[in-house]
């Protein structure tokens, strides 16, 4: 019985041991499947990466490739944008000039055309790509557009021109700009590039590499080159393969970033079912647009290897372990007896290690704890103190004797009982750690899982004040139950002072960079308004340092010496001419010894012009330069100039009024005397012509003297408003005797509607009188004397024209015709003309003279309008050459006095 209860002991021992082992068996099989199944599902997607990560390298230089290729082009066309053929838009030129390009470049292009300003085709070459399009407007006038607009080379797409490019719907455009001699644009030389050579390039770049197609897009995502025809023109609106907690997003979004990279997405097939493929993308920068290129491998494709791979591992894996489960069960049938003994010594030597190492451990950890500088102290499950180190004894003023064993790991922090976080943290009480230490800046660890950290202030701990940093931790067993937890403290107060401190010198920076900015502001205001005054002188300003180096202040002037602008100094010397130099450094060296003065130097510009410079030197305030100030006295020496000669002329003038006055009266009595002895000796013959002489000259006399009173002493005019046409009768009226004596003709021309003239007519008959007799002088028998008044362009005035063909005025005397006393006649007082201009003037109104020798003489009056609109004295009227010109005088250059011709 007690055999047989043995037997059956051990026939059920053994079909536990079979059990357990086929147990085990299934088990390890089924995880070596799992296993088998993560780590196929690992490896496929590390050689995704790979290959994807590959494909981008190759991505990424089949753009650059292009990118190159495009730039070369581009660099080919700005060649022949810059020879002369094609500057010159010559088009038997040009097109040699474009065969020549065209052929450099080795069939990159497809065709080059030549565009001008508007648009149209001038020329092309070949001539089968250009034929039709020849006179006509570019059709892509969007690209064209933008080359203008951008005026710098651009690169584009569109469609291809005249017969080139028909088997393809998009090629790459690359444009040039063309601008002629003032810049301005005047045209394009653009390329035609088809996107097969961007293909071939592309796929040379990949032809070592496992991909299955090649994708050309825009920067819209419409594709330029796809195998599949039908796809060319649409939009790539697929998106990516969602994985874990990444959201899918479109192609198009990835295209919009513009980077390099790789990714899977759900591609439509043939049939149009979404099918995994990974794509390497890389953008091409083009100018003006952003495409991109792209290599496409189905997901299939790519692991398809490593899955047959996978395949024969796994059955090789299920015969090997089939081998081992048949030998283990015959090793363990045979050794399981004395396998159990042998693992329950094991076990018992094992357990004596693990308590041996247990306990030093334990002495090690003291020991580490004990000796750390950080203090430091430990509470066990029943919130008792049983570790507080030396350092801690330290911070806090309590020894380690007066806490282990105790719960009072609160007294050296609080003064009413209250948990520690360490406390907390055994009982888990999250509640707690908010209530507690929730104004502590309490928050969970970052590095040690469980763990938190807090900060606080004690006005006293260890008879000091302190900023403590708390960092607590549970300490758990091998099930991971908490069974104790340690909690460091750390004097942070030296950091929490010089974070304050760092806080108030940031203060302290960001007011004065706030004052800083003020100041600039200030001094920009400050240096506007300064170089706006500079800049409104007339004069010319150097700052000279002490070497002797002037730097224009300023901007340059057209009569500026220096270089302005450009920052560079020249020396001072250098700046006046040579006959001046040794005069000019003279004075600086007497400025540089503070004996400055101003000086006057002469200057030439051109031929006979001269200019007046006065020069004065001041030192600047704070540096050892001087400030030199160029200024252009030419005009004022010219008004001194003429204010000295008018004051002659007033002198002659009031010398000759009163020689004048005394010689009227013995004139008049010389004239009657002649009269009465004429009639009572009625001479005869020689005795009668030397009376008539006589009286002759005394005529001649008293019209001198009549001239020079009215020059010198006039009477101020009676204005009233006068009919034009009265004005220019009655100094015919009054010149009827000379015209008898002179056959000559008179025309005259009066505008419709003329307003009146506010003027003295007596006076202006006198002025118009001398006008005619100069004419009449002037002119041979049977000259043509024209006399027109018309309303001038300029409302205010009445323009009255005296227009003769006689023998004009010389250029160089026509400078002097208003000058007093100046006449070329035999008889002439040389006070006609200055007479007309005087008494027009007086009138308000302007007189001009053109004329030439042999050509005639043309005198133009302006008179003011009687009440016309605006001022009534407003304007005075200009006579002589470098004046103001009126409506009528517009042109005239100078002035003249028929007395000179």
């Amino acid at each position: 019985m007690e055999t047989t209860g043995v037997e059956n002991t051990d026939t059920s021992r053994k079909m536990r041991i079979q059990a357990s082992t086929w147990f085990a068996s299934t088990l390890v099989i089924i995880l070596i499947l799992l296993f088998s199944s993560t780590l196929r599902h690992a490896r496929e997607q590390d050689m995704i990466d790979q290959h994807g990560q590959q494909q981008t390298v190759i991505a990424k230089a089949a753009a650059v490739s292009v990118e190159d290729l495009l730039s070369n082009v581009q660099k080919s066309l700005l060649v022949l944008s810059k020879l002369p053929g094609t500057k010159k838009a010559k088009p038997l030129e040009t097109v040699e000039n474009m065969k020549v390009i065209h052929d450099s470049l080795a069939g990159k292009v497809r065709w080059i055309a030549r565009l001008d300003e508007k648009g149209v085709v001038l020329s092309g070459y070949p001539a089968s790509s250009a034929a039709g399009v020849l006179g006509e407007s570019f059709s892509e006038e969007e690209f064209f557009r933008a080359v203008e607009k951008e005026r710098r080379p651009y690169i584009g797409s569109g469609h291809p021109i005249g017969a080139a490019d028909q088997e393809e719907k998009i090629v790459v455009m690359i444009g040039v700009p063309k601008f002629n001699a003032a810049n301005a644009f005047s045209g394009v030389i653009v390329a035609g590039m088809p996107l097969s050579v961007i293909s071939d390039l592309c796929n040379r770049a990949s032809r070592e590499v496992m991909t299955h197609e090649f994708w050309l897009m825009d920067g819209k995502g419409r594709f330029f080159l796809h195998p599949d025809g039908r796809r060319i023109g649409t939009i790539a609106d697929f998106t990516s393969y969602p994985t874990g907690d990444e959201k899918a997003e479109t192609f198009l979004t990835v295209l919009g970033r513009r980077e390099a990279g790789t990714g899977d997405f759900l591609v439509p097939d043939a049939q149009g079912s979404p099918q995994r493929t990974i794509i390497s993308y890389a953008p091409i920068s083009l100018g003006g647009e952003h495409w991109t290129v792209a290599f496409v491998t189905p997901r299939e494709n790519v692991i398809a290897l490593l899955r047959v791979t996978f395949v024969n591992f796994l059955f090789g894996s299920l015969a090997l372990i089939a081998v081992v489960i048949i030998a283990s069960a015959v090793i363990v049938r045979r050794s399981i007896r004395g396998m159990r003994f042998r693992e329950e010594l094991k076990r018992l030597r094992e357990r004596d290690q693990w308590l041996e190492m247990l306990l030093r451990e334990k002495k090690t950890m003291e020991g580490v704890v004990e000796g750390s500088p950080i203090p430091t102290f430990v509470v066990d499950k029943a919130h008792k103190v049983i570790l507080w180190n030396r350092a801690c004894a330290e911070l806090t003023g309590y020894e380690a004797k007066e806490m282990i064993g105790t719960s009072r790991q609160y007294v050296p922090f609080y003064a009413q009982e209250r948990p520690v976080i360490a406390d907390l943290i055994l009982d888990q009480d999250f509640e707690g750690l908010d209530r507690y230490y929730g104004t502590k800046m309490i928050r969970a660890s970052q590095t040690i899982r469980g763990a938190y950290e807090a900060r606080d202030y004690y006005e006293n701990l260890g008879g000091r004040r302190r900023h403590l940093y708390f960092l607590a931790a549970p300490i758990c067993d091998e099930k991971g139950s908490i069974i104790a937890a340690i909690e460091t403290l750390q004097d942070v107060s030296r950091e929490e002072a010089m974070a304050k401190n760092l806080q108030e010198y940031a203060k302290t920076l960001h007011e004065e960079l706030l004052e800083n900015i003020r100041l600039r502001k200030e001094i920009g205001s400050l240096y506007n308004y300064l170089s706006s005054i500079v800049k409104s002188l007339p004069d010319d300003l150097y700052e000279v340092g002490e070497d002797g180096t002037a730097r224009c202040v300023g901007e340059e002037r057209p009569s500026g010496h220096g270089p302005c602008g450009t920052g560079q100094g020249v020396p001072l010397a250098t700046l006046f001419p040579p006959e001046h130099r040794d005069l000019v450094l003279l004075k600086w060296e007497e400025a540089r010894k503070g004996l400055a003065s101003p000086y006057e130097i002469e200057e030439r510009i051109g031929g006979e012009a001269k200019r007046h410079l006065l020069i004065t030197t001041t030192p600047i305030r704070g540096s050892a330069s001087h400030l030199l100030v160029v200024r252009d006295v030419t005009e004022l020496k010219n008004l001194e100039k003429m204010y000295y000669e008018s004051q002659k002329l007033a002198a002659v003038g009031q010398l000759s009024a009163g020689i004048a006055h005394e010689v009227r009266n013995p004139l008049s009595s010389i004239k009657m005397s002649l009269q009465i002895l004429e009639k009572r000796m009625q001479p005869q013959g020689n005795d009668l012509k030397r009376f008539r002489i006589a009286r002759k000259e005394v005529e001649h006399l008293e019209q001198l003297v009549k001239d020079v009173l009215i020059y010198a002493k006039p009477s101020a005019p009676r204005k009233m408003p006068v009919d034009a046409r009265k004005i220019v009768e009655g100094a015919f009226a009054m010149a009827e005797k000379t015209l008898s004596e002179h056959p000559v003709r008179m025309e005259t021309d009066y505008a419709e509607g003329l307003p009146r003239v506010e003027v003295d007519a007596e006076m202006m008959k006198q002025a118009f009188l001398n006008l005619v007799l100069n004419a009449i002088d002037a002119m041979a028998p049977d000259g043509l004397l024209k006399i027109s008044v018309v309303r001038g362009t300029d409302d205010r005035f009445v323009t009255f024209a005296f227009e003769d063909n006689g023998c004009g005025i010389a250029e160089e005397d026509l400078h002097r015709v208003f000058d007093p006393f100046f006449t070329k006649k035999q008889y002439g007082t040389g006070l006609g003309l200055t007479q007309v201009k005087k008494i027009v003037e007086m009138h308000g109104g302007r007189v001009g003279i053109v004329s030439g020798a042999g050509r005639g003489c043309r005198v133009i009056v302006d008179l003011p309008v009687a009440d016309r609109p605006g001022e009534r004295d407003g304007v005075k009227g200009v006579a002589v050459a470098g004046s103001r010109k009126s409506a009528g005088a517009e042109g005239i250059e100078h002035g003249q006095d028929s007395d000179h011709r």
